[in-house]
């Protein structure tokens, strides 16, 4: 399974872009200046918008954040991931 994530950096760009288009959801450039530099913030859930050109995505900035960004697609599928192993329904890992 795939993790999408932004750093501090391609996460200002993507939100600078978000409030230059007018886009729905877009965050708090003060937030974002006050993100650590070394982290990465994990997409946790994400949709496409019904223009099919926006994807509205959930992501983490903390232990207990979760803010939501709209991006174009094209940023969406340039985003770096992670490889993770699913969870299996039974509490498992699946393989």
């Amino acid at each position: 399974m795939e993790i999408r994530y932004f750093t501090k950096q391609s996460l200002i760009e993507a939100n600078k872009e978000a409030v230059r288009n007018n886009y729905e959801k877009s965050l708090s450039t003060k937030a974002l200046e006050e993100l650590n530099e070394e982290s990465k913030f994990p997409i946790v859930f994400h949709i496409v918008g019904s223009d099919k050109r926006l994807v509205a995505t959930e992501l983490l900035l903390g232990p207990e954040t979760t803010v939501w960004l709209d991006i174009s697609k094209h940023r969406y599928v340039d985003l770096p991931y992670l490889e993770v192993d699913a969870p299996d329904l039974d509490g498992g890992t699946r393989h």
